[in-house]
């Protein structure tokens, strides 16, 4: 017994129901496993575009830190330098202070595994990949090309060259040879 309504809803159900319709031109059927390659490729992108930003972090990161440490030490030579006219002045507690600031400094540094060399009297062979000659000052007191003055010491992190130090290079006199020097320094153009 069959009533016209489910003949007529069987026959709306049925493949008659379906039109065809243009399938395109080109159907490329892609493996999971080339869609799987496909999305770690992205993926390994995006880590490689992490892992350079994170250099370059880093990279800047390390250059302030050079920059302060070479500061430091410098603080800590002019504390040095000064300390006896600073005590004839009056001003011995200032440098005490200035003394306890600067250590702190270096602590600071220490803890962040950077390490300041200064190579004052090292050979220019041993030197020569690690600072840039800021100028030459010949003297009988140097027996071969030494360093003679330190203007920046060296930075380095874990034994890698964070900053190139300055120096001033002393050569033995030659006779004919007058001093050279390129040595605008900090302190001069200040």
């Amino acid at each position: 017994m069959s009533s016209s309504a489910e003949s007529s809803s069987a026959e709306s159900f049925g493949w008659a129901a379906f039109t065809d319709r243009p399938a395109p031109a080109t159907l490329e059927l892609i493996s999971p496993a080339s869609e799987l390659l496909a999305a770690l490729g992205r993926s390994r992108e995006r880590l490689e575009a992490e892992r350079a930003a994170h250099r370059r972090a880093v990279a800047v990161w390390l250059a302030a830190a050079a920059e302060q440490a070479v500061r430091a030490h410098q603080l800590g030579g002019l504390l040095d330098e000064h300390e006896k006219a600073l005590e004839a002045a009056g001003l011995e507690r200032v440098h005490w202070r200035l003394g306890i600031v600067q250590r702190q400094m270096t602590t600071a540094l220490d803890e962040l595994e950077l390490k300041v060399v200064d190579p004052i009297g090292k050979p220019f062979d041993e030197t020569e990949h690690l600072v840039d000659v800021a100028g030459w000052l010949p003297g009988a007191e140097f027996p071969a090309e030494v360093v003679a003055e330190t203007l920046e010491p060296i930075v380095l992190h874990h034994d890698e060259t964070v900053r190139r130090g300055r120096v001033i290079m002393g050569p033995p006199p030659t006779g004919s040879d007058t001093p050279r020097t390129d040595t605008n320094t900090d302190e001069e153009t200040a």
